[in-house]
């Protein structure tokens, strides 16, 4: 855990608890922080990669294969009805909401396990 976390930064029923929070996760200096963003500086900043489109690298700055799920067409049709009508939804950055209800329907996503069978 780095040091950025603060109760601040939490809903208010879970600062109640962010003592306790602190008390069981150590604080390892932002070592994870560092962790979790070495293969996105690697492949944004490495000359090994330049021009490289199209594929998958693991944490390890490895390329890897994709995940079956990810080529299924029909997987990527659905998700991406779902993030235009979000889209949609939202509006543009900092423009007015779309014509229509001032308060949407939630947008149904199927379940995880009813997209990959």
């Amino acid at each position: 855990m780095t040091r950025s976390v603060t109760p601040e930064m939490l809903p208010g029923f879970m600062r109640f608890i962010f003592p306790l929070f602190k008390f069981m996760v150590r604080d390892d200096d932002g070592k994870s922080a560092a962790k979790a963003s070495h293969s996105s500086v690697y492949l944004a900043s490495s000359p090994e990669v330049k021009g490289v489109t199209g594929k998958y690298f693991d944490t390890n700055c490895k390329e890897a294969a994709w995940s079956p799920a990810v080529t299924y067409a029909d997987v990527r049709s659905t998700l991406w009805k779902f993030v235009e009508q979000a889209a949609f939804r939202a509006g543009p950055p900092g423009g007015p909401r779309p014509p229509g209800k001032s308060h949407s329907p939630p947008l149904l996503l199927p379940a995880p396990h009813l997209l990959f069978q």
